[in-house]
């Protein structure tokens, strides 16, 4: 029987899994994309401020953690809308 987690221990363990894929460049949360770190780091310009940035609440993701969203096909599509208004300068 697999275990169930309820929110807290499940964000805990996506912050873990994603740090983790931001510091080794790894794959990340995200439906195993290695993309999304790298995106995250080309677009803020540092791997500091990808990390930073996945794990603050957001409130252009209405206050979500951008990391916690990245294991759902709607909350990873809703991170990279995000990451492109913020690489093309446009803001909410």
């Amino acid at each position: 029987m697999g275990s169930e987690l309820g929110p807290r221990e499940t964000h805990r363990h996506a912050t873990r899994a994603g740090e983790e894929a931001l510091v080794l460049g790894g794959p990340s949360a995200s439906c195993g994309s290695p993309g999304s770190s790298r995106r995250t780091k080309r677009v803020l310009g540092s791997e500091e401020k990808a990390r930073h940035w996945m794990l603050k609440p957001s409130r252009a993701l209405t206050g979500a953690i951008p990391l916690g969203l990245l294991d759902t096909d709607i909350g990873a599509n809703a991170v990279f809308d995000e990451l492109g208004r913020i690489e093309h300068g446009v803001f909410v």
